[in-house]
This record gives C-alpha cells, sequence and structure tokens, in this order.
C-alpha cells in the first residue's frame, strides 16, 4: 500500500529496540494501511527489533512484549549505552567508554515477530593522546548517502567528550583535542550493511575538529539542499552543526564548511533546515543553481539558538538566519523557565487542487523547565520580505523571495529594481548597475540608461549596454549608443568591434531592400522573408515603420512569425514562395504555438511595436497574437493592447457591428482577469477602461481594488437581483456600509410601491412588478436581520431609514418650519418608506430587547442598593463599638430601609460629632505614603528590567533611552 513505516529507536543503559509504527502499537489502532490479511483476522503484532549489554538482560520487555529470548548480547566491557541514531536498516550506539557500535536489521522483515539487531560494526574509542580521562560519546548522527556508483554509504557523526578527574565532570566544550590522535568529532563512512554482512573497520575515518563537545543539547543534524542539475532534480548533502562559546560551526563529512561567530554560552541549538524540493512540484520550482547564480547564497536554513540573557538573568531564544548571516527573531522566555531542548521542523511545498503551489514552512518547538512548549512558526515569504524591505536589507530579500519556489518572478524582479534604487540613491553605482542588469526583459532599458547619461558614469552604462547586447535585448539604437560611449572613452577598438558585428545583414541585400522599399514594397518584404532570421529582424527594425506603411498586413504576418519563432526561408521556399503563407496575415493569426514548431528564438514584441504606431489595429492584432501564444509582453504592452482593445470595441459598438463587438468585449474582460492582468496595473486599468467607458471591466476592477463607495453606487444603478445580492455581501463584509444599503433598499422598494399603486389604479396590475416588489421587502427584511446580528447602526438610525428620513447618522441640525413644509408640500416628492409588516419583526424584536435590557438594569440597582444599606449598617455598627456606645436594638438594625425611631437619629448625630474627619483623613494619607514607598522599593528593579529588555529589540535606541528618561527610570 501506500503507508510507510515509521522506525522508532527507543534506548536505555543496557538495551536498544527498535520499534515499527510504535505509535499504532502503543494506541492499540490498526495501521493507517491495514495489511492484505487484516480482513480474516487481528491485526499483526507490532514488528521489533533489540539488543542488550550482556550480563545486564532481563527478562521483561518495554512495554511488556516478551522478546529478551531472541536478543543479541553486547559486551559490557563498551559500557552503558548513551546515545542512539538510525536511518531505516541501521542503528548507532554510542556508549560511556566511547566505543561506536553499529547494528544492522532488516526493515523488510514481514514476519511479525520479535527479531535481532545483528551486530554490523564496532568502533573503538579515540586515542587518548597522552591523556588518562576517559571518553564518552555524546551525539551519534547517522545518514544514508549515494556512494560510488549506484551502491549507498552509511555517514555516522560521533561526537565525544572527555571527562576530567575520572569522576563524571565535563570540560567545556573549548578545549583542545588533547594531543595527537585525539579528537571531539568525527565522521565514519562504511558500505551500506546487508542482510549477512559484518566488517572490522569503517571504509573511511575523517577527523573535523579536535575540541571536544560536552553534551549532546549543543549537537544537531540537518540535510543541505544541493543543486542536482536544473529545476528537476535536487540532491542533499549531510550537514552537521555544533554551538560552541566562540561561533556556530558546520561540518560537512569530510571538512569544516562554514563558521558563524556569534559569541556567548549556548544552551542548547536545533537546526531548522530549509523547504525540500519534491517530486510533485519540482517543475515548478527555480533550480539552485539559478539561486546561486543570481544571489550568491544557497539557502542552508535557520539555527535556533538558546542562550542565558546577561542582563536579564533569562533564558532567550534567537533564531539566527544562516543563510543571510542575521538574527531574524528574539524572543524571551517567560521568568523561571529554562530551555532544555529543542527541534525543528520544515514542511515540503504542496500542490493545491487549483494548481497553484502552497509554499513550505519551518517551525521550531522548544522545551523548557517549567514544563511549557514554545512553537515558533516561520511567517510568509511575503511578509518576511516586506520586514527586510523596511530595514532595507534588500539583498536578504532578494535571497529570501528567490529561494521560496512559489514567490511570483515579477515580484522578484521587481526587489531588483527596488534595490538597484536604493543602491542609487547612496551614491553606490557600480552596486546599482549590477541590481539593474538583472532587470533586463521586466524593465524599460531606457529607464537605466537615463540614469547613466552624465560622462563619469558612462563606464558603468558600457557595461549595462554590453549585458543588453548579449541578451540579445539590444536595438541598433544601443548599439549606436554603445559605440559612441566607447568612441567617449577613446576606446577605438571597441567601437570598431561594435561597428563590425552590429549588421549581419548581407550589403547585397540591404541594398535591394532599400531600393525596393518606395518603388516595389513586395518585392523588399520578399527578400526580407528569403533572409535568416536575424537578417530580418535587423531590417525590420530599422525600416519597419515604412513596410507597414506600405504593406501592414504582410509585414504584421513576417512581425508574428517572428515573435512566436516559426519564421523559416527554407520553409516558405517550399511552400511556394514568401508571400504564400508567412505574409498571409489571416492564415498565420489562426496559427498557435502548439501547431507550428518553434525554429528560432521567438524575438520581443516591443523591437516591432514603434513600427505599427500609424497602424493601430494591425498593432493590437500583433499584440492580442502574441499574447494568445503566451510571448513575453512589457506592461506598457499590455496597457497598449487593453486601450486599443477597448477603441475597437467602442467603435464596434457605434456602427453596429454586434459580433465584432462581443469579441473585443471577452478580449477585454480576458485582459484584465487572465494571469498577467496585474502586469497591467489595477490604478492603470481603471484609468483605461473609465475612458473607454467599459462598465464591466469598472465593476470587475472595483471588486478588485475593493472601492466600496464606487461598487455601491454601480449596484444601485442596476438594482437588479444579483446586484442587491453583492450588496447584501458587502454588508457581511463591512458592516459599516449596510445603512447606505438599507437606504437604497427602502427607496427602490418605495419605487416599485408606487408603480404598483399607479398600475392597480388604472388598468390592473403587473405580476411581474409585484414579484419583484416582494422581492426587495424580502432584501429588506434580510438586512434589518444582519443590522440587528451586526448591532452596528443605532435602532433610532435604522429607524430613521425605515421612515424615509435619509441615511445620515444625524438628524437636521435646523429643521424645517411647519409654513416651509406647506408650501414645499406642492413639489416634494414623497418620502422613501416601506410598509411596517417589513420592519414588524426587527422592531419587535428590538423593543424586546430593551425591555430585558431595561429589567436587568433595574435588577442591579435594587441589588446595588440594598447592598449599599447593609454596608452602610454594618459601618454604623462598627464605629458604635468602637466608640463604646451601646448596639442599636434588633428592630432599628435596618433603619435605613424603614426609618428610623428618634432615639436612633440622635445617637448616630452623636456616633458623628465623635468622628474626626480631618483625623481620619490626614491617617490615610500617611498609610498611602508608606505603601506606596514600599511599593516603590519592592518595585525598583521593574522598569530597568523594562529599559534593558526594549533596548534588546528596539530599532531605534535613542527614542527608547528618550522615553524612560521621560518618565524617570534613568537618571
Amino acid at each position: 500500500g501506500d503507508h510507510q513505516a515509521v522506525h522508532l529507536a527507543c534506548l536505555s543503559k543496557t538495551r536498544v529496540v527498535v520499534w515499527e509504527d510504535p505509535h499504532l502499537h502503543l494506541s492499540c489502532s490498526r495501521p493507517l494501511m491495514a495489511p492484505s490479511t487484516a480482513s480474516s483476522g487481528p491485526p499483526h503484532d507490532a514488528k521489533l527489533w533489540q539488543t542488550t549489554i550482556q550480563g545486564n538482560s532481563s527478562g521483561s520487555h518495554p512495554g511488556g512484549t516478551p522478546g529478551s529470548s531472541s536478543a543479541t548480547t553486547t559486551s559490557s566491557v563498551d559500557g552503558e549505552f548513551k546515545v542512539v541514531g538510525m536511518c531505516p536498516g541501521v542503528v548507532v550506539v554510542g556508549t560511556s567508554s566511547g566505543s561506536v557500535i553499529v547494528y544492522s536489521y532488516n526493515p523488510r522483515n514481514n514476519n511479525g515477530s520479535a527479531s535481532q539487531l545483528r551486530r554490523y560494526l564496532r568502533i573503538p574509542p579515540p586515542l587518548s593522546g597522552g591523556s588518562s580521562d576517559p571518553v564518552e560519546v555524546v551525539s551519534v548522527q547517522v545518514f544514508e548517502q549515494q556512494g560510488p556508483g549506484n551502491s549507498n554509504k552509511i555517514s555516522v557523526f560521533v561526537c565525544y567528550n572527555r571527562q576530567t578527574n575520572g569522576n563524571g565532570g565535563t570540560n567545556n566544550n573549548t578545549g583542545s583535542g588533547g594531543g595527537a590522535g585525539a579528537s571531539g568529532l568525527c565522521c565514519y563512512d562504511m558500505p551500506m550493511p546487508t542482510l549477512t554482512s559484518t566488517i572490522s573497520a569503517p571504509s573511511a575515518r575523517h577527523d573535523l575538529d579536535g575540541r571536544h563537545i560536552s553534551t549532546g543539547r549543543l549537537v544537531d543534524a540537518y540535510h543541505q539542499l544541493a543543486g542536482g542539475g536544473g529545476t528537476t532534480s535536487t540532491t542533499t548533502a549531510a550537514r552537521l552543526t555544533i554551538a560552541r562559546p566562540d561561533g556556530l560551526y558546520t561540518y560537512s563529512t569530510t571538512e569544516r564548511v562554514s563558521v558563524s561567530p556569534i559569541d556567548g554560552n549556548k544552551l542548547t541549538v536545533a537546526m531548522i533546515p530549509p523547504a525540500t524540493r519534491t517530486s510533485g512540484v519540482a517543475s515548478n520550482t527555480r533550480s539552485l543553481e539559478s539561486l546561486e547564480e543570481s544571489t550568491g547564497t544557497v539557502p542552508s536554513g535557520y539555527a535556533l539558538l538558546a542562550s542565558t540573557d546577561e542582563k536579564s538573568g533569562r533564558d532567550a531564544v534567537d533564531v539566527y538566519d544562516s543563510t543571510n548571516k542575521l538574527v531574524a527573531f528574539h524572543l524571551l522566555l517567560s521568568p523561571g523557565h529554562c530551555a532544555l531542548r529543542a527541534a525543528g521542523v520544515t514542511t515540503a511545498p504542496t500542490t493545491c487542487a487549483d494548481g497553484s503551489i502552497k509554499g513550505g514552512r519551518a517551525s521550531a518547538l522548544v522545551f523548557t523547565s517549567g514544563g511549557s512548549l514554545v512553537t515558533l512558526t516561520e511567517k510568509l515569504t511575503v511578509e518576511k520580505v516586506d520586514l527586510l524591505v523596511k530595514k532595507n536589507l534588500y539583498s536578504a530579500a532578494v535571497v529570501v523571495a528567490y529561494a521560496d519556489p512559489t514567490y511570483p518572478a515579477a515580484d522578484i524582479t521587481d526587489l531588483y529594481r527596488r534595490y538597484a534604487e536604493h543602491l542609487y540613491r547612496k551614491g553606490d553605482l557600480t552596486g546599482a548597475v549590477d541590481q539593474y542588469i538583472h532587470t533586463i526583459g521586466s524593465l524599460e532599458s531606457s529607464h537605466v540608461i537615463f540614469r547613466f547619461l552624465d560622462a563619469p558614469k558612462i563606464p558603468l552604462l558600457v557595461k549595462y549596454l554590453n549585458e543588453l547586447r548579449s541578451r540579445g535585448r539590444a536595438t541598433p539604437v544601443h548599439d549606436e549608443l554603445l559605440k559612441t560611449c566607447y568612441l567617449k572613452l577613446n576606446d577605438m577598438e571597441a567601437a570598431e568591434a561594435i561597428t563590425s558585428s552590429a549588421s549581419t545583414v548581407n550589403r547585397a541585400s540591404l541594398t535591394s531592400v532599400l531600393s525596393n522599399l518606395t518603388a516595389n514594397p513586395k518585392e523588399a518584404l520578399s527578400t526580407i522573408c528569403a533572409l535568416e532570421a536575424p537578417e530580418a529582424v535587423e531590417i525590420l527594425v530599422i525600416h519597419g515603420a515604412s513596410l507597414a506603411r506600405a504593406m501592414p498586413q504582410e509585414t504584421a504576418g513576417v512581425v508574428i512569425a517572428l515573435c512566436v519563432g516559426t519564421f523559416s526561408p527554407r520553409s516558405l521556399a517550399q511552400k511556394g514562395g514568401p508571400t504564400t503563407d508567412v505574409t498571409d496575415l489571416k492564415k498565420m493569426v489562426e496559427y498557435s504555438s502548439s501547431e507550428q514548431e518553434k525554429l528560432h528564438e521567438p524575438y520581443p514584441v516591443e523591437l516591432f511595436a514603434s513600427a505599427f504606431i500609424e497602424q493601430p489595429k494591425m498593432l493590437r492584432l500583433i499584440l492580442a497574437h502574441c499574447n494568445r501564444n503566451k510571448c513575453a509582453l512589457t506592461p506598457a504592452l499590455r496597457r497598449t493592447l487593453l486601450e486599443l482593445t477597448l477603441e475597437e470595441w467602442n467603435q464596434a459598438k457605434r456602427t453596429g457591428d454586434t459580433e465584432a463587438q462581443k469579441l473585443r468585449h471577452k478580449e477585454a474582460i480576458t485582459a484584465l482577469t487572465d494571469a498577467h492582468c496585474r502586469d497591467i496595473g489595477d490604478y492603470d486599468a481603471l484609468v483605461i477602461v473609465q475612458l473607454a467607458g467599459f462598465e464591466e471591466g469598472e465593476l470587475l476592477l472595483y471588486e478588485r481594488l475593493q472601492m466600496t463607495p464606487m461598487l455601491l453606487e454601480r449596484y444601485a444603478m442596476d438594482g437588479g437581483e444579483n446586484a442587491r445580492r453583492k450588496m447584501l455581501a458587502l454588508c457581511q463584509t463591512d458592516p459599516e456600509i449596510l445603512p447606505e444599503v438599507l437606504g437604497f433598499f427602502v427607496a427602490l422598494a418605495s419605487e416599485r410601491l408606487e408603480q404598483q399603486k399607479n398600475a392597480t389604479n388604472g388598468e390592473g396590475g403587473d405580476p411581474l412588478l409585484e414579484e419583484e416588489t416582494e422581492e426587495i421587502l424580502d432584501d429588506i427584511h434580510a438586512t434589518l436581520s444582519l443590522a440587528r446580528r451586526q448591532a452596528v447602526a443605532p435602532p433610532v438610525r435604522v429607524a430613521r431609514i425605515l421612515a424615509g428620513e435619509g441615511t445620515g447618522q444625524f438628524s437636521p441640525m435646523f429643521p424645517e418650519t411647519t409654513s416651509a413644509k406647506n408650501s414645499a408640500s406642492a413639489s416634494k416628492p414623497p418620502a422613501s418608506t416601506v410598509p411596517l409588516s417589513v420592519a414588524l419583526d426587527y422592531v419587535g424584536n428590538i423593543l424586546e430587547e430593551s425591555r430585558q435590557e431595561g429589567a436587568r438594569l433595574k435588577a442591579e440597582v435594587e441589588e446595588y442598593n440594598e447592598l449599599c444599606n447593609s454596608m452602610e449598617n454594618e459601618i454604623e455598627s462598627l464605629l458604635r463599638t468602637s466608640r463604646g456606645l451601646p448596639p442599636l436594638p434588633e428592630g432599628e438594625s435596618s433603619s435605613y430601609e424603614g426609618g428610623t425611631s428618634q432615639k436612633a437619629q440622635q445617637q448616630q448625630e452623636q456616633l458623628h460629632l465623635q468622628v474626626s474627619i480631618d483625623e481620619l483623613y490626614a491617617k490615610i494619607r500617611n498609610d498611602d505614603a508608606s505603601s506606596k514607598k514600599s511599593v516603590s522599593s519592592a518595585t525598583s528593579d521593574q522598569p530597568l528590567e523594562a529599559f534593558w529588555r526594549e533596548m534588546n529589540q528596539s530599532e531605534d535606541s535613542l527614542e527608547t533611552i528618550a522615553r524612560f528618561f521621560a518618565k524617570g527610570v534613568i537618571r
């Protein structure tokens, strides 16, 4: 089946057990993919493999499963089992004596019974190097890697710690190796074990570092992505990271590969590897080679480091970006919580149901001594890029965006542009040109050339123009400018090289074209069609406007063939001449890129766009065909295509050409909704469709830009059922617009009721009008229900809207007088109201809720009154007792509720005379001052702790100092 078993190695001092699917065994549930025989009987027992140290085996098995009789034994000379590592089929155990034992087992054993772990190799402890201190293994990490040929090999990282004085104390992890032959970190290579094989020694040993490691919490391993030849294949390389007081060290199986200088004692480390690239999304991901070529780095993930903060004394967690060499996140753990262990995991990108790719995300877990589990989840790539851009860390932003296979390529190019402009403003012109080079093909070259026309910047302009030529994006104008720049730099040889290489056209062919351009343009076009594609492009770029003016359709056909990549003089000659196929525009436009084989690399459309400025219909046809064949179009050309399409749509509407109008309408909607619609720019597209009067496009862009007032206006002008449903949907997302929507519904219902009344007084009622009126009243009822649930609009305002007084929040400031109302009653239209039956449910519910609220408030007031009376009685009783007065009689204890006797009133007045208000007030002030003093002395350290914590986390230290100085925390 599709179920892949999970293997878990459990370790004690004397035993190693490997479980298959331990979560299934412990939960006593069936596996995810039940065996084929599960239908005829109970599920099989969980499989396990085990081994014990000789002389320490017991007759019981963890979990109560017997199996000690089949367990292999290990010599007690090796000491106790300390650490374990594994990969499928291999288990590696490190012991307290410094030896490493490698076991093998058959993961495909299907007998369902306990099996033995076979001893494959024993690696003795490393040489002491003249020291008598014992050595123990603190960490083992196992990796299965591709060996020579098609064979696999096992690489085992082993970390040692040399104990001091023989009493179990450990040295720090900065010690030297102890002498020749001693090692703190080794990597052993060995062949992948078979079912019966054993070896006496590893095939290779690599001493990576002589310093010992005090604990396994400072070691973690992961797989580093490595290029595998394009976008469809990547391999992984084993990496081990050790956190030392002077930095973060990363090792491969043969050498140390990097060091990150991070000072301070570390408590634990966890590596968070970069997102893996699975086969399901490999075709959509970028290659690591292109990433390294563009950014100079390959993503190596994050490192989580836990340490003790020197200022606050609390444990802190830092997430270090190993790729960009910066701290990406900092967190102080709660007081009393110490970081014990940490772990990291990264999910792979997944393909969604709609075909889009959801990028993988990384998470880290920190286990603390307080019993808590702190989870840190990576932010989305868009959020990380925005944060880095705000801090002007453009190089890191580019690396982060490029490493995410789901990040749009157009946005990465925009990052390069913004990075270049940032460097240009700072005065780093060389760096700006390097970044502008990455934008070739998406950013107009004139935007860059204009910035480097000054004399001191000419060498940088030469660099950009040369790159433009090498990518095939240069026009003759660019070549001429490059030649001029070389002449300015007195480089005559380079200028002559530009002149000699600028033209690839045969002189005879060029002379023939120029001579026939005016007298016989058809012959000139035939000559062009007989040339190779580069020569034809060069002539069309220079003289395309003249040919398009004389023969627009035929020239457009040649341009389309060049842009699609199907231009070939040989195929034209086989089909009977150049004008029989390529220059047949109607036949050319019917072709798609899948119907004709590409004979050369397509040429950019912008090379020929200027030749058809005087032929807008031909230009629209060329752009539409190239867009349909997925040719690259610049944002300017896409805006031009939309504008020309709407222009022809308007012309077809004026002439009554229904077929052309529908076709151009469909093309305009496609341009506003396809995958490249964002290249046009939403606001630029909105201006274009508004100038053309394209209402469907306006509504589409209003919805995309969330322009609620414009949407309401458009929906109100429509007034149909679909528009009303959309208005109700807007109310659910934005409750603030509910009064305006309700006012529109009330006005529309009043208008329909008036029409229905006039129709009834006339010949008879209109069934369609009555049905529409009922639907509008139902919409009003739904809006009132929504208003009651959201509780955003006050009921008074809703009632005013239903009464036809408008949708404003307040009543008119200067109401009309009676005479004014009487004078205007004849010309004033009737108020927009609705029948009371529509609002009856809403009004009734509001009144019932108001009544219940009033009853609740009344009950609370009465309860509070009783509580106050009882407190006054108690205070009076205490005062009388403190002054030595007799207590009130039993019947007069509740005098505040029913009235007091004359004697009780006299005693109360006497009591108040004996109480000195000034003395009580002075005593209260003294007590309050003393309590404040004690509290301030007890909490004097808290503001300072807050100050240092914010200083560590603040981006503007001066602002933090000024704020705490104003509070009096620092002086």
